[in-house]
């Protein structure tokens, strides 16, 4: 899979399972991408604003940058259907 690196994406959306816990984001280009996945890019530096995280329980989340626009944070983002 091939990523643009000059420019990351920038998440603008988040889609929660039934639990209310994040299972994937959208893109700026309209993609809805995997948690999985979002892990991976943000590896690549293809995703902005975020940082791979580990759990205790040894799963992987992003987690926003911080920044002074509480706005910007993963949880506080719009929560679109997949």
């Amino acid at each position: 899979m091939y990523f643009d690196h000059t420019f990351g994406h920038t998440i603008i959306g988040v889609v929660r399972g039934d639990d209310g816990v994040i299972t994937a984001y959208n893109l700026d280009n309209g993609e809805t991408i995997s948690k999985e996945q979002a892990v991976f890019m943000s590896r690549q530096t293809a995703i902005k604003g975020v940082s791979p995280q580990v759990a205790k329980i040894g799963n992987e989340f992003l987690e926003s940058l911080p920044d002074d626009d509480k706005y910007n944070y993963l949880k506080n983002l719009p929560v679109v259907e997949e």
